[in-house]
């Protein structure tokens, strides 16, 4: 275990050495958010959002923006043709864990770009930002632990950020249905006692399945 948390901590440093050389996810993701608030905004032209709208509103950008950059990690490997020195260099486990960890860094950045953005943008007033928070990071190890395994899989794909977004909606609908529900509270939506809290927890409780079928099945699909 020692020497899979070793392997997986020497990938992240590599991708985030990477990222920073190139910025190009980190670009790719900032300009897709500031794109997509300015143009809601215009699109409003004023007009306020009700809270629930804007609850499903920002969690549809969060989505589309990690779009832009989470397949990144596995699709610089195969344009630099490093994907066999890594196979090589580190086990599958700690590939995936570093790349998790990657991952997760990049949603987590996502989010404080976005939510920030949104809310001044539009006006939107955020009620219970501890709640954001706990709800924001329950989603950001739910997107990053779906789609570190799905930018396995198409990493060799041509259109590889097409066919990212088009295999991450299936998988991501249903934890973006519950995170929409579970943030409605933090925008000030009413909704019955306990409803929030339970939809929380079954983002989690899906973010746990997620997590633990990609690191039983990431071997064979980065071994293939």
């Amino acid at each position: 275990m020692k020497g899979t948390l070793r392997g997986a901590w020497i990938v992240f440093l590599k991708d985030a050495r990477s990222e920073f050389r190139t910025r190009y996810a980190l670009s790719a993701i900032l300009l897709f958010a500031v794109a997509s608030v300015a143009l809601a905004g215009f699109v409003l032209r004023g007009a306020m959002l009700d809270e629930r709208q804007a609850a499903a509103v920002v969690w549809l950008i969060v989505f589309f923006a990690a779009a832009t950059g989470l397949a990144r990690p596995f699709v610089q490997e195969a344009e630099s043709g490093t994907e066999l020195l890594l196979r090589q260099a580190a086990r599958p486990e700690a590939v995936w864990l570093g790349k998790f960890a990657f991952s997760l860094g990049l949603m987590a950045a996502i989010e404080l770009i976005v939510f920030p953005l949104f809310g001044a943008f539009l006006g939107v007033d955020v009620r219970r930002p501890g709640w954001l928070a706990a709800v924001a990071a329950a989603g950001a190890v739910s997107l990053s632990g779906a789609t570190t395994i799905l930018a396995a899989m198409v990493a060799k794909a041509r259109a590889r950020s097409s066919v990212f977004a088009v295999a991450a909606l299936p998988v991501l609908l249903p934890p973006l249905v519950l995170l929409v529900e579970a943030s409605g509270p933090a925008f000030g939506v009413s909704v019955g006692a306990g409803q929030p809290r339970e939809a929380l927890l079954a983002v989690m409780s899906y973010s746990g399945i997620l997590i633990v079928l990609s690191w039983f099945l990431f071997p064979g699909v980065w071994e293939e």
